[in-house]
């Protein structure tokens, strides 16, 4: 077997792995920048394509924390269409709201529907927020509780 030096961090090894150029290219987009030669040594393979799966998975978390951030913005907007279909006796309109809020609410505490608890709001800058979720509860009672519809 011949020895050969890998092109990206000089060790002299028996086997090689190719980079492709779908691989080089999603290197380069995960801003993984430097010059890569057409073959590596495995071990530099193996960090490549660890560094390659941590990108996508730092990208991945990013992305759901701006998705939460933006969700914890769109909140308040929708208590106000239902505090005001409320004044207005559009009750179905007001339960589309308060629900969607609700839902706003577990996607940004990460739990399931239906499993709210006032332990999530334990942060100074949530408890406000805990009265604002009981006077939704509130409303939707008032609304599923006075129409047979509902």
């Amino acid at each position: 077997m011949a020895i050969k030096v890998c092109g990206r961090c000089g060790s002299k090894v028996t086997s090689m792995q190719a980079l492709d150029i779908n691989l080089k290219s999603k290197l380069s987009e995960a801003g993984i920048n430097e010059t890569l030669p057409n073959e590596v040594c495995m071990n530099c393979f193996a960090t490549l394509k660890g560094q390659l799966t941590a990108t996508k998975t730092a990208n991945r978390e990013r992305a759901k924390e701006e998705n939460r951030a933006m969700l914890w913005k769109s909140r308040v907007p929708l208590v106000k269409k239902g505090r005001q279909c409320m004044a207005t006796k559009i009750y179905s309109e007001a339960a589309v709201s308060f629900e969607k809020y609700i839902r706003v609410i577990e996607i940004v505490f990460d739990v399931k529907p239906g499993e709210l608890k006032p332990e999530l709001f334990k942060d100074n800058a949530q408890v406000s927020e805990l009265t604002v979720v009981a006077s939704v509860f509130w409303d939707l009672l008032r609304v599923y509780d006075t129409h047979d519809k509902y």
